[in-house]
């Protein structure tokens, strides 16, 4: 699905960002893209995108993603059907699931294996 909101309007959530309208400031465009900063150094991503989010499209995710691959980067991704913009229009259960696969993400790719203290 596409945004619902025209980004190269003045009152786009990324114009107001940066002042102007984002055609008018290409350089802080630039600076603001997560793409420019992509190298082989990053650690591991999980990306979690809803196929109906009208607020940030899926396509966002889809670059991001191939950009990551590209460059080397671990990268799991899950193109939530049914889903928009923050887990919007899913049941609990899907929800929850998730939550546990991001949970699963962070234990498996960022603390080796071992789940956080509790307490």
């Amino acid at each position: 699905a596409d945004s619902s909101i025209d980004r190269r309007s003045p009152n786009a959530p990324e114009s107001l960002l940066f002042g102007k309208p984002i055609p008018e400031v290409p350089e802080l465009v630039r600076q603001a893209n997560p793409l420019t900063y992509i190298d082989q150094d990053d650690p591991p991503f999980l990306v979690q995108h809803g196929i109906a989010d009208r607020v940030v499209p899926v396509n966002q995710s889809d670059v991001l993603v191939e950009a990551l691959k590209q460059a080397g980067v671990p990268v799991e991704y899950h193109r939530i059907e049914g889903a928009g913009h923050g887990f919007q229009g899913l049941s609990k259960e899907k929800i929850g699931e998730e939550y546990g696969a991001a949970l699963k993400f962070f234990i498996d790719r960022l603390s080796g294996g071992k789940p956080p203290r509790q307490g």
